[in-house]
């Protein structure tokens, strides 16, 4: 989340403190140039794992981590400016947990900013 959230400029000195630390552990393999694209990566690779290998014995916790995982996801896209993909992320996750309020205020968010972003787009067209 933390990824998800900082600017360019906050994550460039992000990776200049820890290399300073000379702790390469925290470094990404190969920096991308926004923060965001190295969080969903993130996300999609803990997600991927998470089918594999993790099981819980309560069905109703793993649908709450992985409606956890949408939105963080989505949360992502967001900051990205990649709405479509972020209102996928939270529809999925809204799925898993119908009641959860963070997802239900960040879908309607998202929704909002793409009708106003198809209401632009269809007025500069008109």
């Amino acid at each position: 989340m933390t990824l998800a959230g900082m600017t360019p400029d906050e994550y460039q000195e992000a990776i200049k403190h820890v290399s300073l630390q000379e702790s390469k552990d925290f470094l990404p393999d190969n920096t991308p140039k926004q923060p965001w694209q190295e969080a969903i990566d993130k996300f999609d690779r803990a997600r991927n794992v998470s089918k594999i290998y993790y099981y819980d014995e309560d069905p109703e916790r793993e649908r709450e981590q992985r409606a956890r995982s949408h939105f963080q996801c989505g949360y992502a896209y967001l900051q990205a400016g990649l709405i479509p993909e972020a209102i996928e992320d939270f529809t999925v996750g809204r799925k898993l947990a119908p009641r959860d309020l963070r997802l239900a205020q960040a879908y309607s968010y998202a929704l909002s900013l793409y009708r106003k972003e198809d209401k632009e787009t269809n007025k500069l067209a008109n």
